[in-house]
């Protein structure tokens, strides 16, 4: 991962320590078009990001997260190594459902617990939410690698962003509850219905359901000229009346320098000497 395709972190330190809170305005639907493509571009152009998916149906609830994260030195520039390439670049997925952890990924250099070597390492624990064990395995793996793995492809941000990437406000009811486009300093939040038109188109160009059937209201955020979140709205019955609430079964949070974590260690030992994580060659 080098330096010159990775070097737009500074940037969106910088530009976070800058917001500035300006009124509020409305930019045309002409002006919001241009805004959001570019936010989308920069969205997928980022090298390092944290996103947290919730999916709530019912009782039923899913969170998923990605970390993918630099080292950064005193004056927000990313650490390197001596070839240029970042140096301290990890990677951690997080999956729950129902409040149990189902899924652990970490990627990146791991230490020693016995006074080995430092070791670039892939871990994974599959977790059983009902007995709580899990089967850990260990394989070795860079994160340069895996980001560039076919098993990594679901946690880009162009496969998050997929669907919302192809929307323009011809797609969008700015006219309806809550919805309309607002403009305050470096933040611009759409809020929308979408038309049935986009529905059909949808399903005829991709043979399924949008991720936003069913929903009552769309609500976009651009901060900093890049994707900050997407919330689906939905009205959900309340039991045993004949009145409803307004949920949100869909939330989307996208941040661009997420919160530090660890790499475990590749030969830890469990209270009876065994291996935490098992070799997976």
């Amino acid at each position: 991962m080098k330096k010159k395709i990775l070097r737009c972190i500074s940037a969106a330190v910088s530009a976070v320590l800058l917001l500035s809170f300006a009124g509020c305005v409305q930019p045309t639907p002409e002006e919001f078009d241009t805004m959001f493509k570019t936010a989308v571009e920069n969205s997928f152009k980022a090298p390092f990001f944290y996103w947290k998916e919730t999916k709530v149906s019912g009782k039923n609830s899913e969170y998923t997260s990605c970390n993918v994260l630099t080292a950064l030195d005193n004056k927000y520039e990313p650490v390197l190594d001596e070839s240029g390439d970042y140096a301290e670049v990890s990677i951690n997925i997080m999956k729950t459902e129902n409040e149990k952890s189902v899924y652990e990924l970490y990627c990146g250099k791991s230490a020693s617990s016995q006074g080995g070597e430092t070791k670039e390492m892939l871990f994974t624990k599959d977790i059983d939410p009902e007995t709580g064990k899990s089967v850990n395995k260990v394989t070795p793996m860079t994160a340069e690698a895996y980001l560039n793995h076919k098993d990594f492809e679901a946690y880009t941000l162009e496969s998050k962003l997929k669907e919302v990437s192809g929307l323009t406000t011809a797609d969008m009811d700015l006219t309806g509850d809550k919805c309309g486009i607002e403009k305050k300093g470096n933040v611009t939040t759409v809020n929308f219905i979408l038309t049935d038109e986009y529905f059909e188109r949808y399903e005829k160009e991709n043979g399924g359901e949008s991720m936003f059937k069913g929903s009552k209201r769309v609500e976009i955020e651009i901060a900093f000229e890049r994707i900050s979140h997407v919330i689906v709205y939905s009205d959900e019955a309340i039991a045993g009346t004949s009145l409803t609430i307004e949920s949100e079964p869909y939330k989307l949070f996208i941040v661009y320098l997420g919160p530090k974590f660890s790499i475990p260690s590749y030969d830890e030992k469990d209270k009876d000497g065994k291996n935490v994580y098992e070799y997976a060659g």
